[in-house]
């Protein structure tokens, strides 16, 4: 099971939850939300981030040559996509590197929403739907993940927090979930990762 730690932008904390050795750390370069990474990260303390962790980048319907040129600007390995991007622009951005898509969930959604997307995404994550874009730090029904037949690898996200990620962790909820994205549960009211619950959480993992 796999661990992604979501939207980190503090240079001092991104090297702290580095420490830890997360599978995947998440950088947000969306400008409308509240862990846009931009005005503190740079590529020296990129840099410092070992290279056995995949750097994801989070987007929302930018543009092809904006994520591209972020991807290189700070050495990202994976993209995240979490807008209503196009089958086509997943898969121009995966000829460049890996892509997750991201997938709003309720007790409506449609698995086969996917379907066209498979090919030209190497995971999706399926988190709680919203209006807007983003975490909304709530639980969605996972045994909704039942109906999904697909063959892409995925990751749950939405509203984990110690509790129910072990919970997920311990009762594996689909063969293909191949593990968990954390963020607000996990921080602190400065907003600043709590490295404390993560060392719980990746003790249990």
């Amino acid at each position: 099971m796999k661990i992604k730690v979501c939207g980190l932008k503090d240079p001092a904390n991104i090297i702290q939850v580095a420490g830890l050795e997360p599978d995947y750390m998440g950088f947000i370069f969306y400008k409308e939300s509240k862990r846009y990474a931009v005005p503190t990260i740079n590529e020296e303390v990129i840099a410092k981030i070992p290279k056995t962790i995949n750097k994801v980048g989070v987007f929302v319907d930018e543009t092809e040559e904006n994520i591209i040129n972020l991807v290189n600007k700070y050495d990202l390995n994976s993209v995240q996509l979490h807008g209503d991007e196009s089958v086509e622009l997943c898969d121009k951005i995966q000829k460049h590197v890996p892509v997750i898509k991201v997938f709003g969930v309720n007790s409506s959604f449609d698995f086969n929403r996917c379907k066209d997307y498979e090919g030209v995404t190497d995971l999706f994550l399926f988190d709680t739907s919203t209006e807007s874009y983003g975490g909304s730090g709530k639980l969605f029904d996972h045994t909704l993940l039942k109906g999904y037949d697909l063959e892409t690898p995925f990751l749950i996200s939405g509203g984990l927090d110690l509790k129910t990620a072990t919970a997920l962790i311990e009762n594996l909820i689909h063969t293909k979930c191949t593990g968990i994205d954390v963020n607000s549960r996990f921080e602190q009211p400065n907003g600043l990762k709590d490295i404390t619950l993560l060392k719980q959480l990746f003790s249990r993992v």
